[in-house]
């Protein structure tokens, strides 16, 4: 929240899922339903505070008309055709709508179960919380998005820590061999994502922030990213 005020807002879905993590079920049905509803801005614009920050912010992120949907549209269609690679244009959108919710179920076959230690289920009640407030908030895709960022983070640390607990269940080979091909599944689909950001890294990071973050601090805006020098040794 010191970084961007809308992180107070995913405050409200993460401390909910804190105190309903016991109440699964509820958790789980709201987060189906909400691929199927979502919330319209003027049904939560009374309670938002009135302010020139949220004003400001609501003319810019909110879709509020016919006309503003178009304008997200067009601007999602401009950065398709300005990034010819595929992992950039599918990466992201495909990991965080498909993957982690298929990943998401696989979880659930845990989550419910008896076994299941606490952090795994605040992992996974945490996580489904906050793709469910994504989900409706399709008006707002900055906000939208940010929250899917997350939640698919609090998703995929619950499925690398159910790997370091796995014995506490007492699954069979042939249960765990179902287990792991969809875990193998999860990872191949993920490769598009897995390049998007290694081409982040080598385009945004110096190469001097590795070795010797003092030269790049010196060099200024003659700097020059990992990829830059990649290219020049090649």
């Amino acid at each position: 929240m010191f970084v961007h005020f809308s992180y107070v807002l995913f405050l409200i879905p993460a401390i909910l899922a804190y105190l309903l993590k016991h109440r699964k079920y509820l958790l789980i049905s709201v987060y189906i339903l909400s691929f199927f509803v979502s919330l319209s801005f003027t049904s939560i614009e009374s309670y938002l505070p009135q302010t020139s920050l949220v004003e400001n912010q609501t003319q810019s992120n909110v879709i509020t008309s016919e006309e503003d949907s178009k304008r997200y549209v067009k601007r999602s269609d401009n950065k398709d055709t300005e990034s010819q690679n595929f992992y950039k244009k599918y990466g992201p959108g495909f990991y965080q709508t498909f993957n982690i919710v298929g990943l998401t179920f696989i979880l659930f076959l845990f989550y419910l179960n008896k076994r299941t230690d606490p952090n795994l289920t605040f992992l996974i009640s945490v996580g489904i919380a906050l793709y469910t407030f994504s989900n409706f908030l399709e008006f707002s895709p900055s906000i939208q998005g940010r929250a899917k960022v997350i939640a698919s983070l609090f998703i995929l640390a619950a499925a690398i820590h159910l790997q370091l607990t796995l014995k506490r269940y007492n699954w069979s080979r042939k249960r765990i061999s179902y287990l792991n091909k969809g875990l193998s599944l999860f990872l191949i689909f993920s490769i598009p994502m897995f390049l998007f950001h290694v081409s982040y890294l080598l385009e945004n990071f110096s190469l001097f922030s590795v070795f010797l973050p003092q030269v790049s601090w010196f060099l200024g805006d003659d700097d020059f990213s990992i990829r830059t020098a990649i290219g020049i040794f090649l």
